[in-house]
């Protein structure tokens, strides 16, 4: 059974060289760092020469399973590109009418965003639609090959989707291995996860940043920032702080909503008697005030327990923000220890306590901003699209 093509693409795709790009993924109204990184690629394909479709969601998760308070993006200056709001996770119907979307606009690829076991349903139904119905190329970019929470559900889904889609795009240098494993045939391509700088604001200084956000010109600020979940390691940086007890001007600022019990970190906090040094904002942070956090810090703090990556690490590097990370997954492909940032082993407070007071101390700010500035070709969504591009253009 197949799906007749358009009938006048593959000639005309040819002829203007100028291919079709389809992307299943969430992007604007939704909020977080996968629906920014959809605006972000769907955009640069455009600028590459793509002619680009967006098929987002409707919904991601049930109330009864979403842990924040809202999943769409308050943000009063959204970053948003045309789409195409069709799909359900868990509705068949859904899933055909984005299908019947996608066999109109009769693209030579189809790049299908994968980042969680919740939409394995979705996704192989697409894959399987996609590639054995109408016959199209497809890519699977793969933000997370294991969940963060590292879901059972994982080892039920790579053994089909190491193999449905005809290629894989991952940006942490353990998955090829990890895909690989399931498949030994797999096509998998690896490209650096790129910078974020859609939320660089040159009118927001440090002075003015600190000023607003209640810090002190001379306050030495680590940020965490992001969704609070227990993968990222709140409780390990805290726990760092409270052994800093010699440096009275160090501070803990925290941004982001807690998908975790506020009050476990608020008895943490009084524990260690750290209430006037580490500042909890508890709500998502819309895009016209993450400019705020990232000037008025020192340095972020992602003290993960497992991660492949990071696009908060991403946002950092942006702003040109140095970065103290566990050298977990795929971190040591992001930050360069020693030169603008420092590793530090997972779970281990007294390693991340030692590196903060290192940073300070041997004032390595300037130095890892400094070198930042010479890695900066090496984060490209250019090149992350052209890419793209190039698998599109095979297919044509």
């Amino acid at each position: 059974m197949s799906e007749p093509l358009a009938a006048d693409h593959s000639a005309a795709s040819g002829a203007t060289s100028q291919p079709r790009v389809a992307v299943i993924g969430p992007t604007y109204p939704h909020r977080g760092g996968i629906a920014h990184y959809t605006t972000c690629l769907v955009s640069a394909l455009t600028e590459a020469g793509c002619r680009t479709q967006v098929i987002a969601f409707r919904r991601l998760y049930p109330r009864w399973l979403f842990p924040g308070r809202n999943e769409f993006d308050p943000s009063q200056q959204s970053t948003q590109v045309p789409s195409e709001r069709i799909l359900a996770p868990l509705n068949p119907l859904r899933w055909l009418a984005a299908l019947r979307a996608i066999r109109h606009f009769s693209p030579d690829l189809v790049v299908v965003t994968w980042w969680h076991s919740w939409f394995l349903p979705c996704t192989v139904f697409c894959l399987l639609w996609l590639r054995w119905i109408q016959h199209r190329r497809v890519a699977l970019l793969c933000h997370n090959v294991r969940s963060h929470d590292h879901s059972a559900a994982d080892t039920v889904a790579w053994p089909v989707l190491s193999r449905l889609p005809h290629t894989h795009i991952v940006h942490a240098s353990g998955d090829p291995a990890q895909i690989r494993a399931r498949n030994p045939k797999a096509r998998v391509i690896r490209l650096p996860h790129p910078i974020y700088e859609i939320f660089t604001d040159a009118r927001v200084t440090r002075e003015e940043a600190r000023r607003r956000l209640g810090l002190a010109p001379g306050d030495e600020v680590c940020l965490f920032f992001g969704l609070v979940r227990r993968y990222k390691g709140l409780d390990i940086a805290i726990e760092a702080l409270g052994t800093l007890t010699d440096r009275p001007n160090l501070r803990l600022l925290v941004a982001g909503e807690f998908y975790e019990p506020l009050d476990y970190y608020v008895r943490m906090i009084r524990r260690l008697r750290l209430t006037e040094r580490v500042i909890l904002h508890d709500h998502y942070i819309p895009n016209e005030q993450v400019a705020l956090y990232f000037r008025a810090a020192d340095v972020l703090l992602a003290p993960y327990r497992a991660t492949s990556h990071s696009g908060v690490v991403q946002v950092a590097r942006g702003f040109g923000l140095p970065v103290i990370a566990s050298a977990v997954g795929g971190m040591s492909d992001l930050v360069s220890d020693g030169e603008t940032g420092l590793l530090v082993a997972p779970a281990d407070l007294k390693a991340l306590a030692t590196a903060i007071a290192r940073f300070f101390d041997q004032g390595l700010a300037a130095r890892f901003r400094q070198n930042y500035q010479l890695q900066k070709g090496m984060f490209s969504w250019s090149d992350l699209a052209q890419t793209i591009r190039r698998l599109a253009c095979d297919s044509c």
